[in-house]
């Protein structure tokens, strides 16, 4: 849910009981609408987070890092100046709106005790961060400055008087009773009881109305005129629990989690029945649930940003490699016709006499075929017979040179597109970013990502090892989870007479069974490591999947091949259905 007033309310209680009487320490603006405060209380340190990020405004204790600029923007300049070695004295929500008020007091350049106001408005793409002067209600500066240009109702700029967000008469849930909802109801005969609620109500949310509506057994969009008394009733009575349990800090902040991809997609500080198909992880605090929230959604939004980025710069090069494969298939095609220029050329001297220059073409006899025929040979007027038999001859000698060129060509395109299949699979496989790191230090390895430094994907006790699987007759079952991986589990995990499998011509995972020095590996434990070499594969959601198989000692890597490139000779294979049912007990992950 946004960030409304019930949300706003917790944090603010929260965060009074842990920063009240804090010490600012060090202020950093890691990013154009977001400030971090090093706090420190009774030798506890904190970090406070408050953002104006239009997308997902907010203010909490952080436990993410950030990187900072070189240079501090010119708010975060100001914010050191008037707030550095300040104290936290209060934190209050004006009439339960979304603003949250922090005062911090600190000695000016005279030596007197001054109070400034940070002012968090958290109001969608309206959102705001300002430093005022609350004695004079004088604006220092915001991190979003408002001219008249842009606003007709306020202007945030140094020196401009602060007015608050227009509120257009709404009531505070807190100071409100049960008759003024019911009569606030009445009032409002044709409107939706959601809309009701957001529309009278400071701090409610469409989601917070919707969720009082069904609490009380009520449809969020039936209009006020067709409600009972009885669920009249039951509304205010809805309302006014949940504000007092708000109050008495009587709450349980939630976090709403997708199954299908763990990502985060709502939080609350009550249970949402209306969010029900979500699973939900509970929370002792509400910043620990907020920083729990944006930082995985953060990493999401990261992770989908770099796989694009990735993805673009794979399919650019699959482009290139099929363009450069159709061109050179289409020069081979043509070296392959050499013998048919060598024939013309041959064809023009045993006529020279009968030839003359100025001839366009000429039709001759065919002697070398099987059946001698007449053939048409198109001629260069300009050039006497002799030099256009020459011409042939050139064409043929040049296309023959050619043809051991065009083919190694084709091999190498050939090669490398199929690399890239292969990074495509992996890319599409990728878990987290780390995986994603793994692939895009490959490609900076191999030259397709230029001037850019190797991300660190994890250090050495924490970088990921291949999955590692038990079959049911006990053999371990290593899969590699990218190229790189997959060249050192053949290459330098893998014993010679391990067994090595990997799908038929399509892109996938290498897959080694450890032998243990077994020559008969059992044919159950072949078809465990055969689904999850087809599970792991571009193959997954395909039937009678051809997976090859072979000992460890039969595969090798050509020299200068890319990762995870290797040929095998002396292999069986096997087919199966990808299962994920029939995927043996992972013991690594």
């Amino acid at each position: 849910m946004p960030f409304d007033g019930t949300v706003i309310y917790a944090i603010k209680e929260e965060l009074k009981s842990k920063i009240i009487d804090s010490r600012i320490e060090k202020i950093y603006q890691p990013r154009k609408d977001t400030v971090l405060f090093y706090l420190r209380k009774n030798g506890q340190p904190y970090h406070l987070l408050v953002s104006s990020d239009p997308a997902n405004p907010r203010i909490h204790l952080t436990k993410a890092e950030f990187e900072n600029p070189q240079s501090p923007p010119m708010f975060c300049m100001l914010l050191r100046k008037h707030l550095m070695n300040g104290r936290i004295s209060n934190i209050t929500q004006p009439d339960f709106e979304r603003i949250i008020y922090i005062d911090i007091e600190s000695l000016n350049e005279k030596g007197i005790m001054d109070t400034e106001r940070l002012i968090i408005e958290i109001m969608g793409r309206h959102s705001n961060i300002i430093l005022t002067m609350p004695q004079k209600n004088i604006v220092l500066d915001g991190i979003k400055r408002l001219t008249g240009d842009i606003s007709s109702y306020r202007t945030i700029i140094p020196g401009s008087c602060y007015i608050s967000p227009p509120n257009p008469g709404k009531l505070n849930p807190l100071t409100t009773d049960q008759e003024l909802i019911i009569k606030t109801f009445k009032n409002n005969p044709e409107q939706k009881v959601y809309k009701i609620l957001v529309d009278s109500f400071n701090g409610i949310s469409p989601k917070l109305a919707k969720e009082i509506a069904e609490k009380a057994g009520v449809s969020p969009s039936t209009a006020s005129n067709e409600l009972s008394q009885k669920q009249l009733k039951s509304i205010s009575e809805v309302f006014y629990l949940i504000f007092q349990q708000l109050q008495k800090k009587n709450i349980t902040p939630y976090v709403y989690i997708d199954i299908s991809n763990q990502k985060p997609v709502d939080f609350s500080v009550f249970r949402f029945e209306t969010l029900c198909q979500y699973k939900c992880k509970k929370f002792l605090s509400v910043n620990e649930a907020l920083d729990y929230y944006f930082s995985v959604k953060e990493e999401f939004l990261l992770f989908n940003q770099m796989k694009s980025e990735l993805k673009k710069i794979i399919d650019f090069n699959l482009k290139r490699c099929s363009k450069k494969l159709e061109l050179q298939k289409s020069r081979l095609q043509e070296a392959e016709d050499a013998d048919k220029y060598k024939l013309l050329g041959e064809l023009i001297t045993s006529n020279i006499f009968r030839l003359k220059k100025g001839q366009t073409e000429a039709e001759l006899i065919n002697y070398y075929s099987q059946t001698p025929s007449k053939i048409r040979i198109s001629l260069d007027p300009k050039l006497t017979p002799s030099q256009n038999a020459q011409k042939y001859f050139k064409k043929y000698s040049k296309l023959k040179n050619a043809l051991e060129v065009v083919k190694k060509i084709i091999k190498q395109s050939s090669s490398e597109k199929k690399y890239f299949e292969n990074v495509l699979h992996t890319l599409e496989q990728a878990a987290d970013i780390q995986d994603l790191n793994e692939i895009r230090n490959e490609l900076i390895s191999e030259g397709y990502i230029k001037s850019q430094k190797k991300i660190p994907s994890g250090n050495t006790e924490t970088k990921k090892e291949p999955l590692q699987f038990i079959s049911k007759q006990g053999f371990i079952i290593l899969v590699g989870r990218n190229n790189q991986q997959n060249d050192f589990l053949t290459m330098k995990t893998a014993r010679p007479d391990d067994i090595w499998m990997h799908t038929k011509e399509i892109p996938g995972a290498h897959v080694i069974i450890r032998s243990k020095g077994n020559l008969n590996i059992p044919e159950e434990t072949l078809y465990e490591a055969a689904n999850l070499a087809a599970f792991y594969s571009k193959g997954r959601h395909s039937s009678n999947v051809a997976v090859d198989y072979t000992q460890k000692k039969n595969v090798r890597k050509p020299k200068g091949a890319k990762p995870g490139m290797v040929i095998y000779d002396n292999y069986k294979t096997i087919y199966v259905t990808p299962s994920e049912t029939k995927i043996p007990q992972i013991t690594n992950e």
